[in-house]
Formats: C-alpha cells, sequence, structure tokens
C-alpha cells in the first residue's frame, strides 16, 4: 500500500481516492488448466468515497505520470485521521473486485463448459466414424467438467495492491 497526492482541479480539494488492484484465483487441480479461462491480468479500480470506479478517467499511465508520493511520516499521520473514510473506500473496491469477480467467472465457466462439451463431442465423432470406443475418455471428461466447474463456483477475487490518492489543486 501506498499514499499519493494528485493535482486535480476537477473534484474538491481532499478528495480521497484508492486505486485497487485485484486478481481471480481459483483452486483446483493443475491438469484442468482452469486458470486459463480466468483474465491473465488483473482488474484495476479506482475508487471514489461514493463507491464510483474512476478507473476509466483516471488511467495507470495518467496516475504514474501525475502522482507526487508522500513522505512515509506524513502519509502515516494522515491515515490515522481518515481511517473511516479507508474503511469505506476498502470496502467499496471489495464490492467492485467481487462484482467484477463474479463476472469473470460466469464467463469462466461458460468458456470451460464448452470447451469440454467440444471435446466431448469430438470423441463422438470419433466413435461414430470408427470401431474404436472411447467411454473412458468421455467419463473422464466429464468428471473433469464437473470437478472444474464446481471449482470455478468456489474461486475468489483478491484485492492485492493498494495506493490511497488524495486529491489538491
Amino acid at each position: 500500500a501506498s499514499f499519493a497526492r494528485l493535482a486535480l482541479t476537477a473534484v474538491p480539494e481532499g478528495t480521497l481516492l484508492l486505486e485497487a488492484v485485484a486478481v481471480t484465483r481459483v483452486s483446483a487441480p493443475a491438469y484442468l488448466d482452469l486458470q486459463r479461462f480466468l483474465p491473465r491480468s488483473p482488474t484495476r479500480f479506482v475508487v471514489d468515497i461514493k463507491g464510483r470506479d474512476l478507473a476509466q478517467a483516471l488511467t495507470a499511465a495518467v496516475l504514474d505520470t501525475r502522482l507526487e508520493p508522500l513522505a512515509n511520516k506524513a502519509a502515516a499521520t494522515i491515515i490515522r485521521q481518515i481511517r473511516p473514510e479507508l474503511t469505506e473506500l476498502i470496502a467499496a473496491s471489495e464490492t467492485l473486485a467481487k462484482s467484477a469477480a463474479e463476472q469473470q467467472i460466469a464467463q469462466a465457466r461458460t468458456e470451460y463448459s464448452a470447451f469440454v462439451q467440444a471435446e466431448l463431442t469430438r470423441l463422438e465423432r470419433l466413435t461414430q466414424t470408427g470401431d474404436i470406443t472411447f467411454d473412458q475418455d468421455k467419463e473422464r471428461l466429464k468428471s473433469d467438467l464437473e470437478l472444474g466447474l464446481k471449482a470455478l463456483s468456489t474461486a475468489t477475487n483478491v484485492v492485492c495492491a493498494l495506493r490511497l490518492i488524495a486529491t489538491h489543486h
């Protein structure tokens, strides 16, 4: 976590913003490779005290060039004074992260299901064209589908980086 100042005249001086970076993770057997169905890059939010996501307006590139770092002693003093607001900002960022994760997980479940169904269809077609049956492979895929969907339903979203930003004129 870090604390910085941002010269931004469009908002009242002293407005607090929280930049948060969240990652969606799934715990499953490695052979399922479920992580490939989830976004590879983290999700970034810039939250104000009202819970609005301002990440589109305040991109990482813009913030990196315009932020002014605060000394650790000053930052610690200010954070103690604004703890209630900071708690609200963190809760708002976690709410946005959870909402984004739900969408990402739903999409991952759909993509994973389509992937396994395509494999099952392929095995069915191979069975129809030849004398070989793939019953064990089909059963394994059905089991993997069930296991993968169950694992994806327990996927979590973790906020792994925070940067508090105070505006000034």
